[in-house]
């Protein structure tokens, strides 16, 4: 499961429902400001954290607070501390121990009406990475800082009141490591970084873990961290490899840069683990060679840029421990043709996430693309023939086809490598995007995936425009339709406890959120 980050950016002061799963959250002001964070343990949401930035405290620090919810929304503990400028990036639970990761600054987030007084604040600046280590009786354990660097004259911003990614070359992070610690992330001018802590936040040793120009994310798992390296080429599509670490030792698990068994690049989907097992895997397209550089068009798409679909389950630490699965368009001509359009719609596929069920199958999910004749198009071209300039201008710029965001697809391949349609589901249907500057970030509709490890259960939750399409993979149908929005409320569909969602709902009119524990 992904770390969720929902940020309200407002003053809040809260109000308690008497049912303990609702918490409504009302803008007062603009001089304090709230945002929530998820706490994770294992992947799994274990309660929330409400940071507020109080009032400033003297010219150089502000006043904070921590308040620690449990899953229900209940308050647990407290915590007032006073310090410099800070972003809060990242929160982690292990052993009863809260780890906090921020941004800390003393130039960025700050403002200043004089020139020499902003000249002489950005040659004394500096850029750091604070961690907190609080028990759940709010008790503070340790506090460390470490300093990075970065390009702070040139990201500086005077009007800005926060610190934003300070010109990071990796976000930071952090995630607990089952019963040692944590392990935290980031990246600066200097390279990668990798440091473990345990539980009361003493290091346990640290290593610079990259240098190169790449993005680096990162997944723990059991008692090893491993990165997905990807270094982009705008020209070609591909450019991944897994490398790792072992956090008891720091121990080198050495790189493996992906490829099929052909030699073919292959497009990541999903770098997750396993829910059944708890071991990573890796899971995407296959890329073609000859048609898999340049952007991502739709019309690439179309022309067979994908060769189909593949899994990476890792089992160990050695070169033989990824046990690859395959499955080429071309071995599955009864549900698509060689260039993965599929025979029953007629449509291809805008790749959504992929993920795995309890069971080993690995579902790919996205939204369908039918490619059709742009009618409207076609008869402006053929009317302003006479005027030789604008059919040449629209035909160049549109073209004569357009693509159409139609239903979602639910694709099932097992762990055999057997490909299948395992369900559509009816949702809104985009407008027609031309054909030549279609991409599937044009698509109207986002997905990801929830597990409910007692249940034994897979969900994915659909977001369009007017709805949120809550559907149980396993059961094969959808279990709840959420509008998006009713009179002045928006409602948005967050991952909760086991078994549950966070429904936020912002009410303009009345300027509040509305945090709800709502069972699937």
């Amino acid at each position: 499961m992904k770390h969720v980050i929902i940020a309200c950016a407002l003053l809040l002061s809260v109000i308690r429902s008497t049912h303990a799963q609702t918490r409504v959250f009302k803008e007062v002001g603009n001089e304090i400001s709230s945002s929530i964070r998820a706490i994770t343990q294992d992947g799994a949401l274990v309660g929330y954290l409400l940071f507020t930035e109080l009032e400033k405290a003297d010219k150089d620090s502000f006043n904070y607070k921590l308040t620690i919810m449990d899953e229900n929304l209940n308050d647990i503990g407290k915590v007032n501390f006073r310090e410099m400028k800070l972003d809060l990036q990242s929160v982690a639970f292990e052993q009863d121990v809260l780890c906090l990761a921020y941004m800390k600054s003393n130039l960025l987030g700050y403002t200043y009406d004089r020139r020499r007084e902003k000249k002489d604040a950005i040659k004394k600046g500096y850029l750091a990475v604070y961690t907190q280590f609080i028990d759940l009786t709010g008790k503070m354990l340790k506090t460390n800082t470490i300093r990075v660097n970065t390009d702070l004259k040139g990201y500086f911003n005077n009007a800005s009141t926060s610190i934003g990614s300070g010109g990071m070359k990796e976000y930071l992070r952090v995630s607990n490591v089952n019963g040692k610690g944590f392990a935290c992330f980031f990246g600066d001018d200097r390279g990668k970084f990798l440091y473990a802590y345990d539980k009361n936040g003493n290091q346990t040793w640290h290593k610079r873990v990259g240098l190169e120009d790449a993005d680096y994310n990162m997944l723990v798992s059991g008692h090893d961290v491993y990165f997905l390296v990807h270094h982009r080429d705008p020209t070609v599509e591909g450019g991944y490899a897994i490398q790792g670490y072992g956090l008891d030792d720091s121990t080198t698990i050495s790189r493996q840069y992906l490829k099929d068994k052909k030699g073919n690049q292959l497009r990541v989907l999903s770098f997750t683990n396993n829910p059944a097992t708890g071991k990573p895997y890796v899971s995407g397209a296959i890329i073609n060679p000859r048609k898999g550089k340049g952007p991502v068009f739709l019309r690439t798409i179309a022309k067979g840029r994908y060769s189909g679909l593949f899994t990476l389950n890792i089992d160990g630490r050695g070169r033989d421990s990824m046990k690859p699965v395959y499955t080429y368009w071309k071995d599955q001509t009864a549900l698509t043709n060689t260039k993965g359009r599929f025979n029953h719609n007629k449509s291809f596929l805008m790749a959504g996430p992929s993920f795995k069920d309890f069971s080993g199958n690995t579902y790919f999910t996205g939204t369908a693309a039918k490619r059709t004749i742009n009618t409207g198009l076609v008869i402006a071209e053929a009317a302003t023939l006479p005027l030789i300039i604008p059919p040449i201008y629209m035909l160049s710029l549109g073209g004569t086809r357009k693509f159409i965001a139609r239903e979602s697809m639910v694709l099932k391949q097992t762990p055999e490598g057997v490909l299948s349609l395992d369900n559509s589901i009816a949702v809104a249907n985009s407008r027609g995007i031309a054909a030549k500057i279609a991409t599937e970030m044009m698509d109207n509709k986002s997905y990801y995936s929830l597990h409910s490890p007692e249940k034994k259960a897979t969900y994915l939750i659909i977001t369009e425009q007017k709805n949120i399409t809550l559907y149980q993979v396993d059961a094969k149908k959808v279990i709840r339709t959420i509008p998006r929005k009713d009179g002045s409320i928006e409602t948005l569909i967050f991952p909760a406890k086991e078994g549950h969602v966070l429904v936020a709902e912002y009410d303009k009119k009345e300027k509040s959120r509305k945090f709800s524990i709502e069972a699937l």
